[in-house]
């Protein structure tokens, strides 16, 4: 949905030295890499405009008869930047030309949007903390909050909202509706722009844009050669590490180089990169395994250190009994009374728990009674990730310019640390393999017409391959499906209160994404026209490998229901699990295989109009068209809640699922679903742009801007394509639970874990569907800004910032069971029996219904002097709405707006300052500045930069778990007493007041009165800093040294507190950071 040009525009106004404007005056615009040159003349007005312009160093030369000539130099252009530089012409027939050195510009004197440019000099002169993606450039940005692939700018949606493009190919995740995490080399680009509001017509894909641009070659040979190392020597401990621990293995290497110059001089151009990053890292992490002596003398070798009683799973020190209650005593499920000395015959223990025990490892941490995080792992990655471009810039004729560029990434890491241990849980591989292809023919038609045509393939592969990629997961449980060779798995185990063992998952995808844009550009008068389109396709296919989960909750030997025991403790759940007695647990019966294609075709129109020389105005509008997604491998179905039904859109069913299920699917041919019409998707996605840039001053001033602008996101297509296909009738996810809420007794077992239903046991699949009709989700956006050159080279704004959204993706719990009393006289059995489309379980079913609102005040300050740059950007924000950062599903379906609240992530108030500083010290500087070379050498050369970034904190619920013995209590967000939610001194100890807040009563069948995202966790503040010393080398070469430090001050940057308040012992402490502690880099670069 984009039809995006890269290039930018030259205008302005030819005058004499008394105002009066010169008509037919000859423009001369150059290129000072290249010597491409291009020209113009004025029109009745004294105005030029040349369009279609290609980011880059430029000088404009000015000839009028009976004036003096005059040029102007080094004019920097950025991406989308439309630079004014009007000339002023002294009388006179002389042929010498005035030389003029431009000041770069440090307002935008002619747009409506708000943005940010970051070229390729401040790239290399900031401190970034990563080099293998570019959104760490994002943070610089006005408007950003979380700079990632997800990012969110100045109220854009969740997903879809953000489009990314290189060199005027989309570089998205269409079906993801997100950006791609993968760009190229920071040493290829040129410049990073970010419209973060009321970008022009020619955008699309979300409100938000990154627009990146990569360098091309010039007459002269240029490059560069980098290194840079950090390690664990130079990093400092982590806040919650034990003092004197050691520090976990790191050691990260950054190489890589660029070279770019002449093949045709004048004519042909090239420009390549190089960049590797091989790095380990490890995390350590706390994990409550079970301690030795419950299980050890099950295991097929005895271990040393296994201090159970010979033949028995050994509880004796873990129990304890008062009255009538208990705490970890072992009750026999089969008698009722517990095992003697708490002690289980190894006799009675599940063979299949016996398959599942060397997963667990040997507690490694005292801990009270051996219980808690008593195991400690330094979990690895072992990063590989080599990135290659060339671009190649072709001038045919003075008209015609070609280019060409190729990208190729294979990031590789293995293995991949996501939360697992040394046993399970992370990846063996995950792997992104790309390669990008871009092509851009642009034809100056004439000096006012200008057509830009654009051709893009992108095609990325993403191995994702589990740690237990040899595992039959057959071997372990019988029922469970098997996986194709080299993607085996684990199922999940979930023990309450204790480690769950799981794996990550095994999966393999493809995208193929087509595009095809084409932009003309025309001057007319004071109108620059701007006309085009796209067309884009994108293949998407994949296979997931299913399996299953098992949970234990200890109900059996800790009997809640008859009175004995009290909420899951660990104790009793391991009980459970080794005696083979399973709470509920669930299974697919076929793997997922999908190959799906979607298309789209945008058009828009652009008119800027330059009214008078102070006055600018933005009018545009351009329309998208989605078609439904289209299934060639696999199938399709969906729920349809007014049948009741799942509908057969696709595919052939599987008879056996199909048999075990009569009645739930209807056939969707006799229903009018078919692939071309199964959604109803919105054609009616017009959407205005417009805006304004008046000038009330001569010069550059005092600008005010405004825009006004409705943008329609990317539709998350992916998640109807993993759902739709991965579902009855091709493929069963069933859920199994005891038939009875309230019963101690043991229906579901090791032996027997999917047994078919009965009165017993319930058996039933979940389902997924979507709303017939899709609307398209949208951002209507709006700002105000006044900006200006103020004191000292320092340019100030101020801009308020709106945006409203609407029809935002929503996973609606559809077959959710109403809060209600269960298993007594009179009352559903279990809550399965309470839900109102039977026999499914779950049901999402996706909506278009929820929306947010967004208000920001954003106020920044810009310096760009010789030896002093600083960027400082400011902003309020207030976030409210129903959608997530991740969409989570609703809470209650009976009442969509009790998750309105405080939005994900977003903090109200967020600093971003970053500079660069040249000490003025050594040769030609103000101190020392006749200082010898050898003096000079030590001296002079010397450069401080920084990024300081800080945060309020971002919000959270505070939630409570509903006691076992009240079946059909919800789960969810806890009651607010109305006390006060901080305590006077915020500590990791004691973040927000518990006591502000209670567990909902038992027996009431409510959801909690607390807000949605009510509290606010801790802020965040890093300062990143470099000093780097710049040596001048023979040949007009150069290298710099540099050392940086990452969180200089070593700040912990705290992350969110546990907020359940089920969990007493750990209610609102905080237990880990939510960013590295200070590290340094040292490393050296040579430019040439």
């Amino acid at each position: 949905m984009n039809a995006q040009t890269t290039s930018g525009s030259f205008v302005g106004r030819v005058q004499d030295s008394a105002g009066s404007v010169i008509p037919d005056a000859m423009v001369v615009l150059r290129s000072e890499a290249t010597g491409i040159t291009l020209a113009g003349h004025t029109n009745d007005t004294g105005d030029y405009v040349f369009n279609s312009v290609q980011p880059g160093v430029y000088s404009l030369t000015v000839m009028a008869k009976t004036f003096q000539p005059k040029a102007i130099n080094h004019l920097n252009l950025d991406i989308q930047q439309t630079l004014r530089e009007d000339f002023s012409l002294n009388a006179g027939e002389t042929t010498e030309v005035v030389q003029v050195t431009a000041e770069t510009p440090l307002i935008e004197t002619d747009t409506t949007y708000v943005g940010s440019v970051v070229d390729g000099k401040q790239i290399n002169q900031t401190p970034l903390n990563g080099r293998e993606n570019a959104y760490s450039l994002l943070g610089l940005a006005p408007g950003v909050q979380r700079p990632n692939s997800n990012a969110l700018i100045s109220g854009s949606s969740f997903k879809g909202g953000a489009n990314q493009t290189i060199d005027g190919i989309s570089n998205d995740d269409i079906a993801g509706a997100r950006m791609s995490d993968q760009v190229p080399s920071l040493d290829d680009i040129a410049q990073f722009n970010t419209i973060g509001i009321d970008s022009p017509a020619q955008y699309g894909n979300g409100a938000a844009q990154v627009i990146i641009v990569t360098k091309s070659g010039g007459n002269a040979f240029h490059g560069s050669a980098f290194y840079f190392n950090r390690n664990r020597f130079f990093q400092a401990r982590n806040y919650f590490t034990a003092p004197g621990s050691r520090i976990p293995a790191f050691n990260r290497h950054e190489y890589g180089g660029t070279i770019g110059g002449p093949i045709l001089h004048d004519r042909l151009f090239f420009f390549s990169s190089f960049e590797g990053i091989h790095s380990l890292t490890t995390v350590v992490r706390g994990y409550a395994m079970p301690p030795l002596a419950w299980y050890c003398q099950a295991l097929p070798t005895v271990p040393a250190g296994c201090t159970g009683a010979t033949g028995f799973a050994d509880f004796s020190a873990n129990g304890t009994a008062t009255g009538t209650s208990s705490t970890g005593i072992i009750y026999d499920p089969a008698t009722g009374q517990p095992f003697p000395n708490n002690q289980i015959p190894l006799s009675r223990i599940s063979t299949v728990a016996k398959r599942f025990l060397p997963f667990f490892s040997t507690p490694n941490v005292p801990t009270p009674a051996g219980i808690g995080n008593n195991f400690s792992y330094a979990s690895p990655t072992l990063e590989i990730d080599p990135r290659f471009s060339i671009r190649l810039d072709y001038q045919a004729t003075k008209k015609d310019h070609l280019m060409f560029r190729f990208y190729n990434n294979r990031r590789q890491p293995a293995p991949y640390d996501v939360g697992g241990t040394d046993k399970f849980g992370n990846y063996a591989v995950l792997g992104n393999i790309i390669n990008q292809f871009a092509g851009n023919y642009t034809r100056a038609i004439s000096n006012s017409l200008v057509n830009e045509f654009v051709l893009g393939l992108n095609k990325r592969a993403d191995p994702r391959i589990d740690q237990n990629y040899t595992l039959d997961p057959t071997t372990l449980v019988s029922g469970l499906p098997a996986t194709d060779p080299g993607y085996g798995l684990l199922p999940t185990v979930n023990i309450s209160n204790l480690q769950k063992i799981f794996s990550t998952g095994s999966s393999f995808s493809h995208q193929h994404t087509t595009q095809v844009n084409d932009n003309l550009s025309y001057v007319h008068g004071n109108h620059a026209l701007q006309f085009g389109g796209q067309f884009l396709a994108e293949a998407e296919s994949g296979t997931t490998y299913n399996t299953g989960s098992f949970t234990f909750s200890g109900q059996y030997t800790g009997r809640y229901h008859s009175g004995s025991g009290q909420n899951s403790n660990p104790v009793n759940a391991f009980a459970d699990f080794l005696l083979g007695d399973i709470n509920s647990d669930n299974t697919s019966s076929n793997d997922f295989t999908y190959y799906a294609l979607f298309k789209s075709y945008a058009l828009y129109a652009r008119d800027t109009w330059n009214i008078t020389p102070k006055l600018t105005l933005e009018l545009g509008v351009r329309y998208d068209k989605l078609f439904p997604f289209q299934e060639r491998r696999g199938g399709i179905a969906t729920f349809n809640p007014d049948f009741g039904k799942l509908v057969l859109v696709h595919g052939t069913p599987n008879p056996s699922i199909v048999a075990r299920y009569p009645g739930i699917l209807v056939d969707g041919a006799v229903n009018d679903y078919t692939m071309a019409n199964w959604l109803h998707l919105q054609n009616t996605n017009f959407q205005p742009r417009l805006g304004f840039a008046y000038r009330p001053i001569s010069g550059r001033e005092v600008v005010i801007h405004a825009g006004f602008g409705v943008y329609y996101d990317n539709l998350p297509l992916s998640d109807l394509v993993n759902n739709m296909g991965n579902q009855v009738p091709f493929v069963l996810t069933t859920n199994y639970a005891p038939a009875s809420a309230t019963s101690d007794a043991p229906f579901l077992t090791f032996d027997s874990p999917f047994p078919a239903a009965s009165s017993r046991v319930t058996a039933n699949p979940t389902g997924y569907g979507v709303s017939r009709t899709i609307k398209t989700p949208f951002n209507t956006e709006w700002n105000l800004s006044i900006e200006g050159e103020g004191w000292k080279k320092v340019a100030l704004r101020a801009t308020y910032v709106g945006n409203d959204a609407r029809h935002l993706h929503t996973p609606f719990p559809i077959n959710q069971t109403t809060p209600q009393p269960l298993g007594g006289p009179g009352e559903p059995a279990n809550g399965q029996a309470a839900v109102p489309f039977q026999p499914f379980s779950a049901i999402t079913y996706y909506l278009y219904g929820e929306s947010s609102n967004f208000n920001q005040l954003q106020l920044a300050a810009r310096r760009r002097f010789a030896d002093l740059t600083f960027d400082a950007e400011y902003q309020w924000s207030k976030a409210l709405g129903i959608d997530g950062a991740n969409e989570e599903t609703v809470t209650d379906r009976r009442n969509i707006r009790y998750d309105y609240g405080n939005l994900d992530y977003y903090a109200r108030n967020a600093f971003t300052f970053n500079y660069s500083y040249d000490l003025p010290v050594g040769r030609g500087k103000w101190l020392a500045s006749d200082s010898p070379k050898w003096l000079d050498a030590a001296i002079g050369g010397w450069q401080l930069t920084g990024v300081w970034k800080a945060t309020s904190g971002s919000p959270f619920s505070v939630t409570y778990t509903a006691p076992a013995n009240s079946p059909g209590q919800p789960s969810g967000r806890a009651d607010y007493t109305g006390g006060v939610l901080y305590p006077g001194h915020k500590t990791p100890k004691q973040w927000f007041n518990p006591g502000a807040f209670a567990a909902v009563p038992s027996f009431t069948y409510r959801y909690g009165n607390s807000q949605r995202n009510m509290v606010f966790g801790p802020s965040f503040s890093e300062w990143d800093a470099g000093v780097f010393k710049n040596f001048a080398l023979p040949h007009a070469m150069t290298f710099q040294f540099r050392a940086e430090a990452f969180d200089v001050l070593n700040r912990a940057n705290f992350g969110g507190p546990a907020a359940n308040i089920s969990n007493t012992a750990t209610i609102g402490q905080i237990t880990s950071t939510s960013a590295d502690n200070r590290e340094l880099q040292f490393g050296g670069r040579i430019n040439f």
